[in-house]
């Protein structure tokens, strides 16, 4: 049973306005099950699940938009980043619209292309689960408002009525009225979840290892209902050192601390600011005593990038380097 998406006029009107149109959400909430409803007769649908297509798009983008002429409709398109800058090409030289559709499930990966690639030619649009009016099929049913007066005229649910939405979500396939609701999670995780999270961690090295870690993590932070301040706690958590607790607690929590990398050593032990011999944590005491408790955040950032493009491992910056008469390696 196909459920009517309010999210469908609105792509009607991007699609007259924008070159190109972006369905972004998690994993089957119903991005191309949308589209292909409203696809017209001359649209094209391309999946770069597909993989030899999705071979054909990352090697040669080119030969791609001769095989795949637009309109098209582009499924999965954060798997071929290179895409993006030949969309851009092609819809620089045209004032046509609604020329491309794509999906994307991976939001924080494509984002970042597509916010480099495609700005101002693309209207992005997000898609979630089923709403309570699409789910009923009213579509005179207005958007829920907070506003007092007006939800008093709406119909009282009971807790246990409440409890049952929440608890069974708002993923469309979860209304055929077949599927089963433990084993359609438990599948999502294993399935969807652990192949995006692989995907991201991928370029890391040991991504098998840090992708279960990831997912191990996420548990454990479901579990404590956030993300703690407790050192301690944070540690035991699987392949979370002292560095990497280091940089949450400054960054997200604002609390005072220095993260010391392999940059940070290095410039330390360069500036003289650490002894030679000492190690991870000796320099970040070392550094604690003598840098400002209020800058601590900020230091480690800042050493960070000295160390990545000036007081680098291999042939060091040091003509242009301004506090080079404190440096032990000074050339």
């Amino acid at each position: 049973m196909y459920y009517q998406r309010t999210l469908s006029s609105i792509i009607e009107k991007a699609t007259k306005s924008f070159k190109v149109v972006l369905i972004t959400g998690p994993r089957q909430v119903g991005k191309s099950t949308l589209f292909e409803k409203m696809m017209e007769p001359n649209r094209t649908r391309v999946s770069l699940d597909d993989s030899d297509v999705l071979t054909l798009a990352k090697q040669d983008p080119n030969l791609f938009f001769q095989t795949y002429q637009p309109p098209l409709l582009i499924d999965e398109v954060q798997k071929a980043p290179e895409l993006l800058l030949q969309i851009k090409k092609i819809v620089d030289n045209t004032n046509e619209k609604g020329l491309f559709w794509l999906t994307g499930s991976q939001k924080f990966t494509l984002m970042k292309n597509v916010s480099e690639s495609l700005a101002g030619r693309v209207a992005v649009l997000d898609l979630q689960g089923l709403s309570q009016s699409e789910k009923s099929n009213d579509s005179t049913r207005e958007p829920f408002v907070p506003d007092i007066p007006l939800q008093t005229k709406r119909p009282i649910w009971s807790v246990k009525e409440v409890f049952e939405v929440i608890h069974k979500g708002s993923y469309p396939q979860l209304f055929d009225g077949v599927t089963d609701w433990e084993l359609y999670y438990k599948s999502y995780v294993d399935t969807y979840l652990m192949r995006d999270v692989k995907d991201i961690v991928h370029s890391l090295g040991s991504y098998t290892k840090k992708s279960r870690a990831v997912i191990e993590i996420a548990k454990q932070i479901d579990e404590w209902g956030g993300v703690p301040k407790d050192r301690n706690l944070l540690e035991q958590l699987p392949m979370v050192g002292r560095k990497t607790v280091n940089v949450f607690l400054s960054e997200y929590y604002k609390i005072p601390n220095i993260a010391v990398d392999t940059h940070v050593e290095r410039v330390s032990k360069r500036l003289r600011l650490a002894r030679k011999n000492a190690n991870v944590l000796e320099v970040e005491k070392a550094l604690k005593r003598k840098v400002p408790k209020e800058l601590w955040c900020d230091t480690h950032l800042r050493m960070v990038h000295f160390g990545r493009y000036y007081c680098t491992a291999k042939n060091p910056k040091c003509d242009n380097c301004k506090i080079k008469d404190l440096c032990k390696i000074k050339k």
